[in-house]
């Protein structure tokens, strides 16, 4: 077998954490929206893991994240 990552592998990350009111509905809003964005919940916190986001997808991200805010869905053009 080939070598690769390992469950004792660590990757170098970073995040951003944003606080709301209802964390599972908002995640699951960013995960159905258009387009999906994964993010994990902690308490009343929603976590994004920017290691695998590229420049030109932040203002994509940062759209979806503020549509999902207003409960409405991204729809790229």
């Amino acid at each position: 077998m080939g070598g690769g990552s390992t469950p004792e592998t660590v990757l170098a990350s970073w995040g951003v954490r944003v606080a709301v009111p209802d964390a599972p509905a908002f995640a699951a809003r960013l995960r159905t929206g258009r387009p999906c964005v994964f993010c994990r919940v902690e308490g009343d916190h929603v976590l994004f893991d920017a290691r695998t986001v590229s420049n030109d997808e932040v203002p994509h991200l940062a759209r979806a994240i503020l549509y999902a805010i207003e409960g409405d869905d991204f729809i790229e053009d």
